[in-house]
């Protein structure tokens, strides 16, 4: 057969079987969705037709679909293709569906998981660049949790820019009684 109808229900008998997870055949139903607009008459009687003229198709999409970013477009053509190969592969043939083992993706457990925030960090400094022959040093200095000043100074700092520098990061500084108060000054 190796029709483009055919492949809804092998999606769904791929779901039943837990060869696909359902989030993964969904995307690929909205695939089939949107290419099967495009198709003509042979196309949608043979997937090898389709496959032979994959390209053709795909700007047809795109010209069609100009609502939908070309990434998303893409995706959805992998996922259109991904189908139809699965098909061949295990759905022409309902007896090699039992022998298909999808790839299982696992997830680390949260412990191996990197944290990102900035509780785990010190009041040193967390970075500088990498080189001592770069143009500019970049520091990174962690104030308190969720606060963080960044800045990026080159190597060859004068004094009197040090100087500019210091003055303005003072006038910055907010004392305790102006900010609950911020109407006295």
């Amino acid at each position: 057969m190796n029709q483009f109808n055919d492949l809804y229900p092998f999606i769904d008998r791929a779901v039943k079987d837990r060869k696909y997870a359902l989030n993964t055949a969904n995307g690929h139903k909205a695939a089939l969705k949107l290419f099967e607009k495009e198709l003509n008459a042979e196309e949608k009687g043979s997937l090898g037709s389709i496959e032979e003229n994959i390209d053709p198709i795909y700007q047809n999409a795109c010209r069609n679909n100009s609502n939908i970013s070309s990434e998303s477009l893409d995706t959805y053509r992998v996922r259109f293709l991904k189908v139809i190969k699965d098909y061949k592969k295990y759905g022409a043939d309902p007896t090699r569906m039992k022998d298909w083992k999808p790839r299982i993706w696992a997830s680390k457990p949260l412990s191996e998981k990197k944290d990102f925030s900035d509780k785990n960090e010190d009041t040193s400094l967390s970075t500088l660049s990498d080189t001592i022959n770069s143009p500019v040093h970049k520091v990174e200095l962690t104030l308190r949790p969720g606060k963080r000043f960044i800045v990026s100074v080159p190597n060859d700092i004068t004094k009197n820019e040090a100087e500019i520098l210091t003055n303005l990061i003072n006038s910055l500084v907010v004392n305790k009684n102006e900010q609950a108060d911020p109407n006295n000054k």
